[in-house]
């Protein structure tokens, strides 16, 4: 196979990639609306507390003495916060729904290209294999 040809399979694939975790996203972003279950009041939580730090100025996040019932709880310093830090920084730009199915979308998308890396190049050299993976 040539590299031209190649290159532009590849490009279609994360094209594909891009469009299938679109389609994923779209019914939630109209609905207005998500699915939720009891781990995400948790996360969100500890999002809000990183969001309200960061209009304040401070960067870091040791306690929430906003959220969880204002009592000072330490679950960032057991528990990472590097993943939640683009969800927060999507609420500055959305609305709080919008924001995480916006992160939501993301994390498909960066799914499915690592999915895509080694699915193609490393086991099968297959472009469907990612869609599987997601």
């Amino acid at each position: 196979m040539k590299l031209k040809e190649k290159k532009t399979e590849q490009i279609l694939a994360i094209v594909g990639i891009m469009i299938f975790t679109l389609i994923m996203i779209i019914p939630f972003l109209k609905a207005g609306q998500l699915g939720v279950h009891s781990d995400w009041s948790y996360h969100s939580a500890r999002v809000q507390q990183i969001y309200l730090n960061l209009k304040r100025g401070q960067f870091l996040t040791y306690i929430a003495t906003d959220t969880f019932s204002k009592v000072g709880n330490a679950n960032f310093l057991f528990y990472p916060v590097v993943f939640l830090y683009p969800w927060v920084l999507l609420k500055f730009i959305f609305v709080p729904i919008t924001a995480y199915l916006v992160y939501v979308w993301l994390l498909f998308i960066a799914t499915g290209l690592v999915a895509f890396s080694v699915c193609n190049h490393s086991v099968e050299k297959r472009h469907y294999n990612p869609f599987i993976f997601l």
